[in-house]
């Protein structure tokens, strides 16, 4: 008698149970795998911050506004895979000191510290370090740009110092908190590099008591400079 008739179907039988049973676990692992990911995608269009922050730096002569306490608003619309359009005003709150270029030692250098705030536009693209995914819900970056910075001031001071408009390059990093809801924070940190022209009278030495210039004597009378910006902001997400 040939049993091959009846083992055969019972033989199939047993092969579809075992698939059943080493395929289950795979199966249950592809809705698992995905929520252990530290990535997740990032859905947002666009990104709109206001922004606190610090900045600082000192031009060759020390006469140009520097430092103090700054705001701002910047807004980012995503284009193409990590890649963000980004355009930011800032206002920074900065001081700068007045100098002396004529008279007699011992009269101090330092006529007098002032306000003066500059102001800061520029645009750019921000390159996220994870693509469009979040890791640990931390988004990365990296960005550079062009800008302008003035102080809206006509007039020079008595030592015909003026500050004026500037172009200015900008480069920087961030770090942004990619939380499920529409509001989140960030942190950047950026890097404006422009030059600052002086005055003839930065580097006249005075004939009858000699000192020593603002300025040495084999200085130009414009130098690149750099404010260095720290920023932390509230970020409304658009496009959910």
């Amino acid at each position: 008698m040939n049993a091959l008739p009846v083992i055969a179907p019972r033989l199939r039988a047993a092969l579809a149970a075992g698939a059943l049973v080493l395929t289950a676990p795979l199966g249950a692992q592809v809705g698992v795998v995905p929520d252990k990911s530290p990535f997740r995608d990032v859905e947002s269009k666009q990104d709109l911050t206001v922004f606190l922050g610090l900045g600082g730096g000192r031009d060759l002569a020390g006469a140009a506004p520097s430092g103090g306490v700054l705001l701002g608003v910047r807004h980012d619309l995503h284009v193409s895979g990590p890649a963000a359009f980004t355009s930011r005003l800032t206002m920074q709150l900065a001081e700068r000191d007045v100098l002396r270029t004529r008279g007699v030692p011992p009269a101090p250098r330092l006529v007098r510290t002032e306000s003066q705030p500059l102001y800061f536009a520029d645009i750019g693209v921000t390159l996220n370090l994870t693509g469009r995914k979040s890791w640990r819900n931390l988004v990365p970056s990296l960005n550079g740009g062009l800008g302008l910075v003035g102080d809206f001031r006509a007039a020079s001071d008595s030592s015909q110092f003026r500050f004026g408009n500037r172009f200015a390059l900008q480069v920087g990093a961030g770090l942004k908190w990619h939380a499920r809801g529409r509001w989140t924070v960030r942190a950047d940190l950026a890097n404006y590099f422009y030059s600052v022209s002086y005055p003839s009278t930065f580097r006249i030495v005075a004939p009858v008591a000699p000192e020593q210039p603002i300025l040495p004597l084999t200085a130009g009378l414009s130098s690149w400079t750099r404010n260095s910006m720290l920023q932390v902001g509230v970020t409304r997400v658009f496009g959910r």
